[in-house]
């Protein structure tokens, strides 16, 4: 059955963005919302098991999340990605205390205690410590909530790393940052998020599709792209693109062959 603008859309915005970002988020929703006249109704989940359960439990008409959830969101429910960030990648930062003795990825050992939020970023930060003998089995994993509580609990010295998607790594305050130390941050260049539209909706597709990408030449929307560490707004993006981006990930953690530019 095809959405009518009359019935609410829930926009699920994934949570890898900053506290700070929130009121940023709730005016690029009310932006897209005048724009296009639909019904979007912004959800933005306090942590990660949240965002899973309301991807689960929840009606969803539109989605901006990781490769890994998008891939089971197209594969398995039929979404449709359709835009991604123009010029702002997704990349993961390894970072630990400032004065711990860890130095590098090197001076990670089996046994070492890491901290991370979400299994997409586990399995892209693992696949940067297989060359120093780290794997999944020998690794004490400390699941957390939130980046926040990935860094709290490096700065408590609870853990001897933590990983982060770099762009919330970098979102910290400079004096949470003074206490992390980077032991290492990738350089991939070609993954990114995606906003997916759920079938149910496709009609509406090439109305936000261009409307996205002309989101910065409106009056006053550079600012909350800017807010939201997306100076560079938005791209088209074809299904099959999407599709072809979770394949290049999913190879490269596989076979260890960097994703190139799609």
């Amino acid at each position: 059955m095809s959405g009518t603008p009359c019935n609410p859309w829930n926009f699920l915005v994934a949570r890898d963005f900053s506290p700070g970002q929130v009121t940023q988020w709730h005016l690029f929703n009310t932006t897209l919302q005048r724009h296009t006249r639909l019904p979007l109704h912004l959800l933005l989940p306090n942590d990660f098991m949240e965002q899973q359960d309301m991807l689960q439990s929840q009606e969803i008409g539109m989605v901006y999340v990781n490769l890994f959830d998008a891939g089971s969101l197209i594969r398995d429910k039929g979404f449709i990605g359709f835009a991604r960030p123009s010029r702002h990648n997704d990349e993961i930062v390894i970072a630990t205390h400032a004065q711990s003795p860890v130095h590098s990825i090197e001076h990670l050992k089996p046994g070492c205690r890491i901290a991370t939020t979400s299994y997409g970023d586990r399995l892209m930060g693992l696949r940067f410590l297989e060359s120093v003998g780290l794997r999944t089995g020998n690794v004490n994993w400390v699941q957390s909530s939130s980046y926040q509580q990935v860094a709290r609990m490096l700065l408590n010295h609870e853990v001897d790393a933590g990983f982060f998607l770099a762009s919330a790594f970098h979102s910290f305050t400079h004096m949470t940052k003074r206490q992390l130390k980077t032991l290492l941050e990738s350089q991939l260049g070609s993954v990114s998020h995606i906003l997916l539209l759920n079938p149910d909706h496709e009609e509406h597709l090439p109305l936000l599709q261009t409307t996205l990408l002309e989101m910065g030449q409106k009056p006053g929307v550079q600012r909350i792209l800017d807010g939201l560490g997306l100076s560079g707004g938005f791209e088209g993006l074809e299904p099959s693109d999407a599709e072809f981006m979770i394949d290049l990930m999913e190879a490269w953690l596989l076979f260890g062959k960097a994703p190139v530019p799609a």
